[in-house]
């Protein structure tokens, strides 16, 4: 506490004023500066941010100007120092456990501005007190608490405690509310469930908490409660009913009830409010899904169906015969579709898949209709670079080698984008070291501001990592300087694993300047944008793996945008997202002592890079089927890698079935290539 209260003074030094703020600061004069702490009472305004322009000329400039944007403190130059006495009050009061001063502390702070301070620690309170039985008596703040943050509103034992305990009728009309938005059906007791039948009778209720339960999936519940809630509102509230049909309708198709489904838009006896046309369109979807396109053809051709839904449906045949790889099939039908009833984002990717399903049927460069589609893509305004760079890299790799055509101009196009960094590195005549980091340390040590930092760092020593990445985050909100400022920042985080805190920073502040290729100081920002996180033990790994260099880290930051603890809706753990039954099943052969905990760096690293091992050693070194396997499993993997007609690995990519793989697949292989740019000599 000593140390810390040290740095806090040092601190306050920092942001003191100078005798004669009149004139602008010269290196040869700091050494006869005498620094005093600004009053602000005793300044005017305009006086007060000409003292601020020469400290930040001090601090922080290598030249003799002073700042041109001014650096904007909260309220006045101790915000920090107010901060951090808000931080230890609260922790104080905590500690008591008495939620009426508790609550009345963080409403007179101001819970809105600090609340990353207080969320945490507040829910983790609650939970401690309606364990041990002792919240019956704060049932009044725990209201209020409920109106603090979203947070709060999603725990579902608080809610039903306070809903069974509350006896004002406005706060249980707040409270249904928030338990018909909030409360997952499945996650609650018996009890908890025969009161949530009670509180849903009403409309403004139900809708709300039926969407939530879909939002949920809990389709079972949903299936059973529908029907009878179909047949309630049945001649009584048509747009009530109509909301219940069409969810009831989503419900059976999420369940793959089709025939059912179809039979009762056939009979038009259960879906009242559903006009013909859609429930005609909704039929030949659901023959479309079942695989009995004939059928689907058939409603496609009848009077009642638009011009905009027989394109829709088209696009529906194209893409089941496309996720076959019948790519003739599918490009009869694609080809069918009007596209100015498509949107433009889906308009590109079925452009895209007629033009892959011809080079996979074995058309080439003299293709008219493969040149029509990439040539209508050289004019096309695409909504995603990503999608413009497959193009791109496509027409000069296999369509025009033999016209010259060098595939480095998608790279210097689409720079950042997988296509792009693709060409680059496929490109062995040009030399990828122009594009390296410098040796040159464009972001100075000289460029820190020295107290922050040395305050900073004494609170993450100290276990107090919530208040320095607040005081940090808010920093950089009030302050649109350049990344110059923040090296200190950056390095700090670097130094205490805060890698996924750098990460979001840079990619709030600073993502459309931290880029491969670019001529200016901004590119050093990739370090931290890509660290080498966790790199002693990374390399023990891949060293003794015999690994690809930087796999593992592009993996990680992919996986997990490196946070140590995270965990998936899948289950999947850590830093390399591990499943706990692979890891189970992969420790009969590494034989780890003690119990697997899949959060510790060490652990997750080592199961991770062993399981790489493995499906590397079982794909032949070929990176696109190890990625797919890591991310969707060696099963659906084998199945793509059988289907694939063309040996070839942009082939492989394009065809898998998965869109949510095939993105994992270039996003990691995109990090991989600037991990090799950056770091590799």
């Amino acid at each position: 506490m000593i140390r810390l209260q040290k740095y806090l003074v040092l601190l306050l030094l920092t942001v003191g004023v100078l005798d004669t703020f009149n004139t602008p600061i010269l290196a040869d004069d700091k050494k006869n500066i005498e620094i005093k702490q600004i009053n602000k009472s005793k300044t005017s305004d305009e006086q007060f941010q000409k003292q601020l322009n020469i400290i930040i000329a001090h601090q922080f400039s290598n030249t003799n100007a002073v700042v041109k944007q001014p650096l904007m403190v909260p309220d006045d130059p101790n915000w920090i120092t107010e901060v951090y006495d808000v931080y230890l009050k609260y922790n104080e009061i905590l500690d008591t456990g008495d939620l009426s001063l508790l609550l009345s502390y963080v409403n007179s702070v101001g819970y809105n501005t600090d609340k990353k301070l207080f969320r945490d620690s507040l829910l983790a309170v609650l939970q401690a007190k309606l364990k041990n039985g002792s919240l019956d008596k704060n049932i009044k703040e725990l209201i209020q608490i409920f109106k603090l943050h979203i947070a709060f509103q999603k725990n579902h034992d608080l809610l039903v405690f306070c809903y069974d305990k509350v006896k004002d009728q406005a706060a249980r009309k707040y409270l249904k509310e928030l338990i018909a938005k909030n409360l997952n059906y499945n996650k609650i007791t018996k009890p908890s469930q025969k009161m949530i039948d009670e509180i849903i009778e009403t409309p403004d209720i139900l809708i709300p908490h039926l969407m939530a339960q879909f939002r949920f999936r809990n389709f079972n519940y949903l299936s059973k409660k529908l029907p009878r809630l179909v047949k309630k509102y049945q001649n009584k509230n048509d747009l009530i009913l109509n909301k219940l049909e069409v969810l009831y309708i989503d419900v059976l198709t999420q369940k793959k009830q089709y025939t059912h489904l179809i039979h009762l838009l056939e009979k038009g006896l259960f879906f009242k409010t559903i006009p013909p046309e859609d429930s005609l369109k909704i039929q030949a979807e659901l023959w479309i899904k079942k695989g009995f396109i004939t059928k689907a053809i058939k409603i496609i051709q009848s009077k009642n169906i638009t011009a905009k839904n027989k394109s829709k449906l088209f696009l529906k045949i194209g893409s089941f015969y496309y996720a076959s790889q019948k790519f003739t099939q599918s490009t009869i039908y694609y080809q069918k579709i009007d596209f100015q009833f498509i949107e433009n984002k889906i308009e590109s990717e079925v452009r895209w898949r007629i033009a892959y399903a011809l080079m996979a049927n074995g058309h080439n460069q003299g293709s008219s209709d493969l040149n029509s589609i990439f040539k209508w893509a050289e004019s096309y305004n695409f909504e995603e670079l990503e999608d413009a760079a497959r193009f791109c890299f496509w027409d000069h790799y296999y369509i025009k080698p033999q016209e010259g055509a060098d595939t480095l101009k998608c790279f210097k196009k689409y720079p950042h984008t997988y296509y792009g960094l693709h060409a680059l590195m496929l490109n062995n005549k040009h030399k990828k070291t122009q594009y390296r980091l410098t040796p040159q340390k464009y972001l100075s040590e000289n460029d820190k501001i020295t107290a922050l930092i040395e305050l900073l760092d004494n609170l993450y020593i100290n276990n107090k990592a919530d208040l320095a990445e607040y005081i940090i985050r808010r920093f950089m909100d009030k302050n649109n300087h350049s990344a110059k400022l923040y090296a200190g920042f950056f390095k700090l985080l670097r130094s205490q694993e805060q890698y996924n805190l750098a990460i979001s920073l840079i990619y709030y502040h600073f993502s459309s300047l931290a880029k491969i290729g670019e001529k200016h100081i901004y590119q050093q920002l990739m370090q931290y944008q890509y660290p080498m996180a966790y790199h002693p033990i990374v390399n023990q790994f891949q060293k003794f793996h015999k690994l690809p260099k930087n796999i593992i880290h592009a993996v990680m930051r992919e996986e997990s945008k490196i946070r140590p603890e995270v965990k998936s809706s899948a289950g999947a753990i850590g830093l390399m997202q591990v499943m706990p039954r692979t890891a189970k099943y992969l420790n009969k052969f590494l034989k780890l002592k003690g119990p697997l905990d899949l959060t510790k760096p060490e652990m997750n690293i080592e199961i991770g890079a062993f399981y790489i091992k493995r499906l590397l050693k079982r794909y032949k070194g070929n990176l696109y089927h190890l990625l797919a396997a890591y991310n969707a499993g060696p099963t659906n993997a084998n199945r793509w890698i059988k289907k694939q007609k063309k040996r070839d690995k942009n082939f492989f990519l394009e065809s898998v079935s998965f869109s949510e793989t095939r993105n994992y697949i270039k996003r990691v292989l995109k990090t991989y290539y600037i991990y090799q740019i950056i770091y590799e000599i």
